[in-house]
């Protein structure tokens, strides 16, 4: 075999084996994306009322997570609604979104922290009912927030996680 035979087959060789190694990277991410999906999770960190010129607000902090070892979740956008205690029941306040301008790849296991302020902007029976109950409290409101946490995927956008949770 002439030198430039060598030379082409080692070529190819290294080739091959740069070819199947990628392969078999991207054949165990894939493995790992239906595990992923269950993993994923979402948390309300915290809500926060205030009063800002007589008109009531609420921040929200959430921190969405990718607990597993996948590549390729992109978070697109996060629905929360908010209600919060009246006695024995809950009462809805809010619902809001928060849509990132660019998908944010989510690498594994980071946890991603996203915080939205909302003017509350419910009937005026709910917002007075509201206020009473965070003057009561001084601020120390019980929430329930149901959750909808969208992803871009190789197979599209999902809605990788609904839920509600309590704070």
């Amino acid at each position: 075999m002439s030198r430039i035979g060598k030379s082409l087959t080692a070529i190819f060789f290294v080739m091959t084996l740069v070819f199947a190694a990628t392969l078999v990277m991207s054949a165990i991410n894939y493995s790992e994306f239906y595990r992923a999906l269950s993993k994923f999770a979402v948390s309300l960190v915290s809500a926060d009322p205030a009063l800002e010129q007589d008109k009531p607000n609420v921040t929200v902090v959430l921190a969405v997570i990718n607990n597993s070892s996948y590549v390729g979740f992109k978070l697109k956008r996060v629905w929360f609604t908010l209600s919060f205690l009246d006695n024995s029941q809950y009462t809805y306040l809010v619902g809001d979104g928060i849509s990132l301008s660019e998908p944010t790849l989510l690498s594994p296991y980071q946890n991603l922290t996203l915080q939205k302020t909302t003017l509350i902007s419910m009937g005026r029976e709910t917002t007075q009912r509201f206020l009473t109950i965070y003057n009561q409290s001084l601020g120390n409101i019980k929430w329930m927030m149901e959750c909808d946490v969208i992803v871009a995927t190789f197979v599209g956008e999902i809605n990788v996680i609904s839920l509600k949770a309590y704070i």
